[in-house]
């Protein structure tokens, strides 16, 4: 019963700057002002709204964690050790070697690359707080950290259904997709980070790599796009989550080697 509650925070967090911006509803004017790409200004304020995931998360699991599993947040993952800042650049360095590595030599498959409609600090900003605030520590946090929790005992189980839970959760995300089949295709991509994400939780110990992995894939698509390359397309879908799980596939057989864990343990 405990999984079933990693998806339902999860969907609590993607909504919850709906807190913030729903009062605005009533003033359709101040909407469309602070949601004006060209306002720079106007859209900071919007901007620090898609944050919110991450103080809810840490409320939710929090709360799971102390109530449910009688332990602390920090048995989550949420610690930062001298380990720490190395872990999430290995993370990062994961997800820009797979996504530049993947959308380079494909670029003929892939689609128009649109312009990012904003100034470029603001596409930065934004950028960042997408990809490690709204989306990268909060929802590794729920499924690598919750999650992982809860099934600690059992580590490869731990994985899969992590990886599955959070593979399944996209199929309704927007990446570009134009019918089911694209959809289905899509799911590779996510299902094949997530499942490097929580092969790296159990070599490391550390939840970081795994909001590396996941900030760092939001954050190489703007560099992509920047560089003008496109990483949407089915065949780059496919071929970047074949890379995850080649990555992910080797990082469980040094894990193995290493000895392999009876325990799912974050403590870095």
């Amino acid at each position: 019963m405990r999984i079933l509650i990693a998806p339902v925070i999860m969907l609590i967090a993607a909504f919850s700057p709906l807190l913030f911006q729903a009062p605005l509803m009533f003033f359709p004017d101040a909407v469309a002002w602070l949601n004006d790409p060209a306002n720079a200004i106007g859209s900071l304020p919007m901007s620090v709204t898609l944050a919110a995931p991450t103080f809810a998360a840490l409320f939710l699991v929090w709360l799971c964690m102390t109530r449910l599993e009688g332990r602390r947040l920090r048995d989550a993952g949420v610690v930062w050790t001298r380990s720490s800042l190395g872990l999430l650049g290995l993370g990062l360095a994961i997800a820009f070697a797979v996504t530049l590595g993947t959308a380079v030599p494909l670029q003929s498959t892939g689609r128009e690359v649109a312009d990012l409609g904003t100034p470029l600090w603001l596409g930065v900003l934004l950028a960042v707080v997408r990809g490690m605030f709204m989306q990268g520590f909060p929802e590794e946090l729920i499924m690598r950290g919750w999650l992982m929790q809860v099934l600690r005992n059992r580590p490869l189980v731990a994985v899969a259904v992590s990886t599955v839970a959070f593979g399944s959760l996209h199929f309704f995300s927007s990446g570009g997709q134009q019918s089911t089949l694209e959809r289905l295709i899509y799911l590779l991509n996510p299902t094949a980070f997530g499942f490097c994400a929580a092969a790296l939780v159990l070599l490391t110990r550390s939840l970081w790599p795994a909001v590396g992995i996941h900030a760092g894939m939001h954050l190489a698509t703007l560099v992509g796009t920047l560089m003008g390359l496109s990483v949407d397309s089915p065949t780059i879908w496919a071929v970047s989550a074949l890379g995850y799980t080649v990555v992910g596939v080797v990082v469980l057989v040094l894990w193995r080697r290493k000895g392999g864990s009876a325990e799912v343990v974050l403590d870095r």
